[in-house]
């Protein structure tokens, strides 16, 4: 994948995460919806860590 999709796709990971903690209902409704658990704050700060990991991992120019 080439290095401009990853930094878009940690821009966008960044933002929802940002907005998940930033509305405080926002985070209790998407909690509720997995029944409880913060399920998809998660996955997304799962997919965060990757996705910076790949980054930095990735060819230095």
């Amino acid at each position: 994948m080439e290095n401009k999709h990853l930094q878009l796709w940690a821009a966008v990971l960044l933002l929802v995460g940002g907005l998940v903690h930033l509305i405080p209902a926002l985070y209790t409704s998407l909690q509720n919806l997995t029944g409880g658990q913060p399920w998809l704050q998660i996955v997304v700060g799962i997919l965060s860590v990757v996705v910076s990991l790949v980054i930095f991992a990735g060819d230095k120019e």
